[in-house]
């Protein structure tokens, strides 16, 4: 969370309604790319679920990826009525992709780069998820 802190409100206002798509390097190869950005909330849950690792925070790096992967698609899922509808969710995951492929360049052909970009996602989400229901003056 310490990143999502750090950024504020402000990354997560301007990544949700700015055209930040282009602006991460490439850490695949462009049409793996596509295939992932365009990839909707449903067809996550349904890739994750075919995943052959068990979701397990505490388990091998493969577990932890499942882990946080299952906690991105819950966090997204509560994010869909609070953002009006599957479009500006879609339009939000496309963004934060973008954001997060960026933030995880450094671990480029590493184990750990999953563990990085879905970090980041989650915490992008939570912050989010805090700004759309702390009621104002909190």
């Amino acid at each position: 969370m310490a990143w999502a802190n750090r950024t504020g409100s402000l990354i997560a206002a301007f990544a949700l309604f700015s055209g930040l798509a282009g602006w991460a390097q490439p850490l695949t190869t462009p049409q793996q790319k596509e295939t992932l950005q365009q990839e909707t909330l449903q067809q996550s849950i349904q890739r994750r679920q075919a995943f052959p690792f068990r979701p397990d925070c505490n388990g091998n790096t493969q577990e932890m990826a499942a882990c946080l992967w299952q906690e991105r698609d819950q966090a997204d899922q509560r994010l869909l009525p609070l953002l009006g509808g599957s479009l500006p969710l879609e339009r939000w995951r496309s963004v934060r992709h973008s954001v997060c492929e960026r933030s995880a360049q450094r671990s480029q052909g590493g184990s750990i780069l999953p563990i990085l970009w879905l970090t980041c996602e989650n915490e992008l989400n939570a912050s989010l998820l805090q700004q759309l229901t702390t009621p104002l003056g909190r």
